[in-house]
Protein backbone atom coordinates (compact mmCIF):
# COMPACT_ATOMS: atom_id res chain seq x y z
CA UNK A 1 0.00 0.00 0.00
CA UNK A 2 1.02 3.45 -0.85
CA UNK A 3 1.55 5.20 2.53
CA UNK A 4 1.75 8.35 0.42
CA UNK A 5 -1.84 8.23 -0.77
CA UNK A 6 -4.34 10.98 0.18
CA UNK A 7 -7.10 7.83 -0.77
CA UNK A 8 -8.66 5.60 2.09
CA UNK A 9 -7.34 2.49 2.89
CA UNK A 10 -10.42 -0.14 3.26
CA UNK A 11 -9.90 -2.32 5.87
CA UNK A 12 -11.54 -5.75 6.24
CA UNK A 13 -11.92 -7.16 9.56
CA UNK A 14 -13.16 -10.84 10.41
CA UNK A 15 -13.98 -12.35 14.03
CA UNK A 16 -15.19 -8.32 14.01
CA UNK A 17 -17.45 -8.53 17.00
CA UNK A 18 -14.74 -10.92 19.20
CA UNK A 19 -13.17 -9.12 22.22
CA UNK A 20 -9.46 -8.39 20.13
CA UNK A 21 -11.32 -7.66 16.80
CA UNK A 22 -14.29 -5.30 17.89
CA UNK A 23 -10.60 -3.17 19.81
CA UNK A 24 -9.47 -3.25 16.09
CA UNK A 25 -12.70 -1.66 14.57
CA UNK A 26 -12.84 0.92 17.10
CA UNK A 27 -9.10 1.94 16.45
CA UNK A 28 -9.87 2.11 12.32
CA UNK A 29 -13.06 4.13 12.95
CA UNK A 30 -11.36 6.38 15.09
CA UNK A 31 -9.32 7.64 11.81
CA UNK A 32 -11.91 8.54 9.51
CA UNK A 33 -9.61 10.21 7.09
CA UNK A 34 -7.53 7.09 6.74
CA UNK A 35 -9.42 4.15 7.15
CA UNK A 36 -12.95 2.72 5.88
CA UNK A 37 -13.77 -0.25 7.61
CA UNK A 38 -15.75 -3.64 6.26
CA UNK A 39 -16.54 -6.33 8.88
CA UNK A 40 -17.82 -9.87 8.83
CA UNK A 41 -20.16 -11.30 11.09
CA UNK A 42 -22.17 -14.43 11.91
CA UNK A 43 -25.27 -13.31 13.42
CA UNK A 44 -28.06 -10.18 13.72
CA UNK A 45 -26.97 -9.43 17.44
CA UNK A 46 -23.08 -9.04 16.10
CA UNK A 47 -24.66 -6.96 13.24
CA UNK A 48 -26.20 -4.45 15.14
CA UNK A 49 -23.25 -4.28 17.45
CA UNK A 50 -21.01 -3.18 14.20
CA UNK A 51 -23.75 -0.58 13.51
CA UNK A 52 -23.51 0.20 17.26
CA UNK A 53 -20.04 0.76 16.59
CA UNK A 54 -20.31 2.92 13.28
CA UNK A 55 -19.68 0.78 11.13
CA UNK A 56 -21.63 1.24 7.65
CA UNK A 57 -24.33 -1.11 7.09
CA UNK A 58 -23.56 -1.62 3.81
CA UNK A 59 -19.79 -2.74 4.88
CA UNK A 60 -21.21 -5.34 7.43
CA UNK A 61 -21.20 -8.93 5.37
CA UNK A 62 -22.65 -11.90 7.26
CA UNK A 63 -20.08 -14.81 6.30
CA UNK A 64 -19.39 -18.25 6.85
CA UNK A 65 -15.77 -18.22 7.41
CA UNK A 66 -15.50 -22.38 7.60
CA UNK A 67 -12.78 -22.65 4.58
CA UNK A 68 -15.92 -24.65 2.54
CA UNK A 69 -15.67 -23.51 -1.31
CA UNK A 70 -18.66 -21.70 -0.98
CA UNK A 71 -17.56 -19.71 2.04
CA UNK A 72 -14.61 -18.55 0.82
CA UNK A 73 -16.20 -17.72 -2.70
CA UNK A 74 -18.22 -15.40 -0.79
CA UNK A 75 -15.49 -14.08 1.10
CA UNK A 76 -13.56 -13.31 -1.54
CA UNK A 77 -16.66 -11.38 -3.22
CA UNK A 78 -16.15 -9.37 -0.21
CA UNK A 79 -13.25 -8.22 0.08
CA UNK A 80 -13.14 -6.84 -3.82
CA UNK A 81 -12.13 -2.99 -3.05
CA UNK A 82 -10.37 -3.81 0.23
CA UNK A 83 -6.96 -2.90 0.34
CA UNK A 84 -5.93 -4.88 3.64
CA UNK A 85 -7.21 -7.88 5.37
CA UNK A 86 -6.99 -7.83 9.37
CA UNK A 87 -7.87 -11.35 10.61
CA UNK A 88 -9.19 -11.73 14.00
CA UNK A 89 -10.86 -15.22 14.20
CA UNK A 90 -9.80 -18.03 16.59
CA UNK A 91 -11.22 -21.16 17.86
CA UNK A 92 -14.25 -20.39 20.60
CA UNK A 93 -14.25 -21.91 24.17
CA UNK A 94 -17.58 -23.67 25.42
CA UNK A 95 -18.51 -24.43 28.80
CA UNK A 96 -18.45 -22.19 31.66
CA UNK A 97 -15.46 -20.10 32.52
CA UNK A 98 -12.60 -20.66 35.27
CA UNK A 99 -12.60 -19.10 38.60
CA UNK A 100 -9.09 -17.86 37.83
CA UNK A 101 -8.66 -16.07 34.12
CA UNK A 102 -4.96 -17.08 33.98
CA UNK A 103 -6.91 -21.10 33.44
CA UNK A 104 -7.63 -21.72 29.99
CA UNK A 105 -11.44 -23.70 29.43
CA UNK A 106 -10.57 -27.13 27.92
CA UNK A 107 -14.08 -27.56 25.77
CA UNK A 108 -14.30 -25.78 22.19
CA UNK A 109 -17.86 -25.24 20.48
CA UNK A 110 -19.29 -27.27 17.88
CA UNK A 111 -16.99 -26.44 14.53
CA UNK A 112 -14.82 -24.08 16.62
CA UNK A 113 -12.04 -25.69 17.22
CA UNK A 114 -8.44 -24.88 16.40
CA UNK A 115 -7.74 -27.02 13.65
CA UNK A 116 -11.48 -25.98 12.29
CA UNK A 117 -11.10 -21.93 12.94
CA UNK A 118 -7.39 -21.21 13.34
CA UNK A 119 -6.07 -23.55 10.48
CA UNK A 120 -8.80 -24.06 7.96
CA UNK A 121 -10.77 -21.16 8.56
CA UNK A 122 -7.28 -18.71 8.34
CA UNK A 123 -6.33 -20.50 5.41
CA UNK A 124 -9.27 -19.73 4.03
CA UNK A 125 -9.20 -16.12 4.20
CA UNK A 126 -5.72 -16.00 2.88
CA UNK A 127 -6.58 -17.78 0.07
CA UNK A 128 -9.68 -15.32 -0.80
CA UNK A 129 -7.52 -12.32 0.03
CA UNK A 130 -4.73 -13.45 -2.77
CA UNK A 131 -7.31 -14.39 -4.93
CA UNK A 132 -8.88 -11.14 -4.65
CA UNK A 133 -7.49 -8.55 -6.93
CA UNK A 134 -7.37 -5.58 -4.63
CA UNK A 135 -5.86 -6.90 -1.24
CA UNK A 136 -2.49 -5.54 -0.69
CA UNK A 137 -1.81 -6.63 3.04
CA UNK A 138 -3.01 -8.98 5.45
CA UNK A 139 -2.63 -8.72 9.57
CA UNK A 140 -2.74 -11.95 11.30
CA UNK A 141 -3.83 -11.91 15.10
CA UNK A 142 -2.21 -15.23 16.24
CA UNK A 143 -0.62 -15.87 19.54
CA UNK A 144 2.50 -15.54 21.54
CA UNK A 145 4.28 -19.53 22.03
CA UNK A 146 3.41 -20.46 18.71
CA UNK A 147 6.70 -21.11 17.58
CA UNK A 148 6.64 -23.96 20.69
CA UNK A 149 5.61 -26.99 19.36
CA UNK A 150 5.60 -28.34 23.17
CA UNK A 151 4.31 -25.23 24.75
CA UNK A 152 1.50 -26.64 27.15
CA UNK A 153 -1.65 -24.60 25.56
CA UNK A 154 -1.33 -27.30 23.31
CA UNK A 155 -2.22 -29.88 25.71
CA UNK A 156 -5.26 -28.25 26.93
CA UNK A 157 -8.85 -29.45 24.89
CA UNK A 158 -6.99 -32.26 23.42
CA UNK A 159 -9.84 -34.60 25.35
CA UNK A 160 -12.40 -32.71 23.71
CA UNK A 161 -11.82 -32.96 20.49
CA UNK A 162 -9.23 -29.91 19.82
CA UNK A 163 -6.19 -29.39 20.98
CA UNK A 164 -2.48 -28.20 19.64
CA UNK A 165 -3.66 -24.23 19.63
CA UNK A 166 -1.00 -22.89 18.82
CA UNK A 167 0.44 -25.80 16.26
CA UNK A 168 -2.65 -24.70 14.11
CA UNK A 169 -2.46 -21.22 14.93
CA UNK A 170 1.30 -21.76 14.03
CA UNK A 171 0.29 -23.70 10.12
CA UNK A 172 -1.77 -20.95 9.58
CA UNK A 173 1.03 -18.23 10.04
CA UNK A 174 3.41 -20.59 7.60
CA UNK A 175 0.38 -20.76 5.24
CA UNK A 176 0.60 -16.97 4.95
CA UNK A 177 4.06 -16.50 5.11
CA UNK A 178 4.15 -18.84 2.17
CA UNK A 179 1.36 -17.36 0.11
CA UNK A 180 3.74 -14.15 -1.44
CA UNK A 181 1.12 -11.47 0.06
CA UNK A 182 2.58 -8.70 1.73
CA UNK A 183 1.72 -9.24 5.78
CA UNK A 184 2.34 -8.79 9.09
CA UNK A 185 2.00 -11.41 12.23
CA UNK A 186 1.27 -10.08 15.54
CA UNK A 187 1.88 -12.71 18.32
CA UNK A 188 -0.15 -11.29 21.73
CA UNK A 189 1.09 -12.57 24.48
CA UNK A 190 -2.36 -13.54 27.04
CA UNK A 191 -5.37 -11.25 27.09
CA UNK A 192 -7.38 -10.76 29.90
CA UNK A 193 -10.92 -9.30 29.89
CA UNK A 194 -10.73 -6.20 32.14
CA UNK A 195 -9.54 -2.65 30.75
CA UNK A 196 -6.13 -1.22 30.62
CA UNK A 197 -4.76 0.09 33.90
CA UNK A 198 -7.09 -2.42 36.17
CA UNK A 199 -4.41 -5.72 35.95
CA UNK A 200 -2.60 -7.43 38.91
CA UNK A 201 0.31 -8.63 37.71
CA UNK A 202 1.93 -10.87 40.04
CA UNK A 203 5.91 -11.87 39.51
CA UNK A 204 7.45 -15.06 41.30
CA UNK A 205 9.34 -18.06 40.88
CA UNK A 206 7.74 -21.14 39.79
CA UNK A 207 7.30 -23.95 42.58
Amino acid sequence: MDGNSSAKTKVFVTGASGKTGALVVQQLLQLPDKFEVAVAVRSDKAHKYMVDLGVTPDNIFHLDLSGSDESRAALQAALQGCQALVICTEGAAGGSRAADPFVPVSKWKAGQTPEKVDYQGQVAQIEAAKASSSVQHVVLISSAGGCDPHHFLNHIGKDAGGGDILNWKRKAEQHLIASGLPYTILHPNHLVDPPAGRHVVALAPFV
